[in-house]
């Protein structure tokens, strides 16, 4: 499968395709518009390149979460990712900030901060992953166990990621 290269602007999208996988990528601003903006962008997407099966109002809901937490809590650019399979969709989302989501189990009197819970729950998989040449500790790809800790090394960044298996709702973790 042939690499893209992040865009180079906020409104340049990307697609590479290989026998196996596609893969589009694209860049958005640091604001709340680009919540509904990014969400339209990866059912788009989806709908012509992705895995029969997905549940798209589940991708949707999802993709929704893990945005609005980059833009709220994140910094700078925020970066999708949307890789396609077979079986498949995977989504996932960098900015800048080297904080990590917090899995948070409160109740429903609670409001707001559910958004990562909603991703554990519902997700085949998700997870947390440093830039690549982080010190180690800093960051992790190991599923719902990711989104437990808040890390807080300067500038390093992070990808926060989910998969849904065309067929399968949530609780993998």
């Amino acid at each position: 499968m042939a690499v893209t290269s992040p865009p180079t602007r906020p409104d340049h999208e990307q697609w590479s395709a290989g026998e196996e996988s596609s893969m589009a990528r694209r860049a958005f601003a640091p604001r709340l518009s680009s919540v509904p903006a990014a969400r339209h962008w990866v059912r788009q997407s989806c709908c012509a390149h992705c895995a029969p099966g997905v549940d798209r109002a589940l991708l949707e809901l999802l993709t929704t979460e893990v945005v609005a937490n980059a833009v709220l809590h994140g910094a700078g650019e925020v970066v999708v990712e949307l890789t396609c399979t077979e079986r498949l969709v995977r989504v996932a989302v960098s900015d800048t900030s080297p904080l990590r989501p917090r899995l948070r189990r409160d109740g429903p009197e609670v409001v707001g901060g559910h958004g990562v819970a909603l991703v554990d729950a519902l997700a085949s998989r998700w997870g947390v992953q440093a830039p690549a040449g982080t010190p180690a500790g800093t960051g992790t790809d190991a599923g719902t166990d990711a989104g437990t800790d808040a890390g807080t090394d300067a500038g390093t960044g992070k990808t926060v990621w989910f998969e849904l298996i065309g067929g399968a709702r949530g609780g993998a973790g």
